[in-house]
């Protein structure tokens, strides 16, 4: 269960603090800590819901000193019999999800504090028949929050499947981020390893560019050459000195008669 509407979250709050406090949790105490949109507090200024339950009737009903005009009013009281729908339907999937237990029997007459007759205005008739049942059903009950709200709550209003889903997520997170340092790891470790084999191999390489380099090495050499006997010696002068020893081939000399 994950309830989002900032409404909804205060209703639930609502009943964690007047359960810490002690007190009896019913429609008329809950209601009456939440606020709405109008910036009016619900059942407040002269305002009350008359509950007859042998006619299976609520009235919302207004008193004479009451600040609001008649069109402000009928916005207001529309938006109180949407709110209280709204209240009534989350205390059902409380219950349905075992967040709450309702107890009671009693039958109240009126929800919220009530005034003589000769000081109201013209009542109006409750919006929905729904939410008539729903007032004339619940309006006597008490709600008794159990561990799982409280720690639903505690939560920061997740429920305890969705704590176990979050913890795999982010266990499934950790083990991808450790996972995925070795791969790096592993794949520096190729790196060098492709690295150092690669510098190994110079010297074994090394002789095949031999020639070139002494080639490149004559270049801008003074270069002396001697014939010797059987030998030419060529002399290449630089930083250091080499030398250079070809054998001639052997001509084969006429054999004398």
């Amino acid at each position: 269960m994950i309830y989002r509407d900032k409404l909804e979250q205060e209703i639930i709050n609502g009943i964690i603090e007047l359960d810490k406090k002690g007190a009896v949790i019913g429609i008329n105490n809950l209601v009456s800590i939440n606020y709405f949109k109008t910036g009016e507090e619900l059942l407040k200024d002269g305002h009350y819901i008359s509950l007859d339950h042998e006619k299976r009737e609520c009235l919302f009903k207004v008193a004479k000193y009451s600040h609001l005009e008649r069109k402000e009013l009928e916005e207001y009281f529309e938006h109180v019999c949407k709110t209280l729908l709204l209240i009534f339907v989350l205390i059902e999937n409380l219950k349905d999800e075992r967040y709450i237990l309702i107890v009671g029997d009693s039958k109240p007459s009126a929800l919220g504090s009530a005034f003589e007759e000769e000081f109201e205005k013209p009542s109006y008739k409750i919006l929905y028949p729904e939410l008539e049942e729903k007032l004339l059903a619940l309006s006597g009950k008490e709600f008794i929050p159990t561990q799982k709200l409280i720690d639903y709550v505690k939560n920061n209003f997740r429920s305890i499947e969705r704590v176990a889903i979050d913890e795999q997520l982010n266990n499934f997170k950790t083990t991808f981020k450790q996972q995925q340092k070795s791969i790096n790891w592993t794949i520096g470790a190729v790196c060098i390893a492709v690295l150092a084999a690669l510098l190994s191999a110079i010297p074994i390489l090394k002789p095949f560019f031999n020639d070139e380099a002494e080639k490149i090495k004559l270049v801008n050499t003074k270069i002396t050459v001697e014939l010797l006997n059987d030998s030419l010696r060529i002399f290449s002068t630089n930083d250091t000195m080499k030398v250079y020893v070809l054998p001639l081939k052997n001509e084969s000399k006429p054999s004398k008669k």
